[in-house]
């Protein structure tokens, strides 16, 4: 049996990132300093990866499947075509700051299809700026950091509040927050925000 081949397709620098796209074998990956932010593969959506558990807790919504949903921060949308699959009538909204990075992820994953509508700008002045309101929000806001990914910035109060007061009642809010090294005290302290937030 051959060994999977790997290769560098594209490398682009755009304002606020470095990315590099990568196939291995049939799955196309957008990768950052130290990490992959994106996935596709042509016949597999499941990853096996912190995208796989978004679009479960998405799914937690109590009153049934939601109706609108938000991202925040899009990247290149492996949760967006999870949640397409399954529940292809959702409303689906992204914001994602680099227009770069939505460039890619519909040059070399297909993302037209998904019929997400995608916002282009600061995912923290969309949700101050807008007055609509969604049954989840997932946050997913990172950014490329020197030798790292990173958070522009820190979960206070304020933003766990707005994203409260732009949730339906009953709705999900969610977080992806790397873990382990210095990003374990960035984790500990967003988590007791949410949970004097959301008691």
């Amino acid at each position: 049996m051959s060994p999977i081949r790997h290769r560098v397709l594209y490398r682009l620098t755009t304002a606020f990132n470095t990315v590099v796209v990568e196939q291995t074998g049939k799955r196309f990956d957008l990768a950052v300093a130290a990490a992959t932010f994106a996935t596709w593969h042509p016949t597999d959506y499941l990853t096996g990866y912190s995208w796989d558990a978004i679009t479960a807790g998405c799914l937690f919504h109590a009153a049934g499947p939601p109706d609108r949903l938000l991202l925040l921060g899009r990247a290149g949308g492996t949760v967006a075509r999870q949640l397409r699959c399954l529940l292809p009538d959702m409303h689906l909204d992204s914001i994602e700051i680099d227009p770069g990075v939505v460039e890619l992820g519909e040059a070399y994953r297909a993302l037209q299809a998904t019929g997400v509508q995608v916002h282009i700008g600061d995912a923290y002045r969309f949700l101050r700026e807008t007055e609509q309101t969604y049954d989840v929000i997932a946050d997913d806001v990172y950014l490329t950091g020197y030798d790292d990914v990173e958070r522009p910035r820190l979960p206070s109060p304020d933003w766990i509040r707005l994203i409260r007061d732009r949730l339906t009642p009953g709705g999900v809010a969610l977080a992806n927050f790397v873990t382990g090294d210095h990003h374990d005290p960035i984790f500990r302290d967003a988590r007791s925000v949410f949970q004097r937030t959301f008691p």
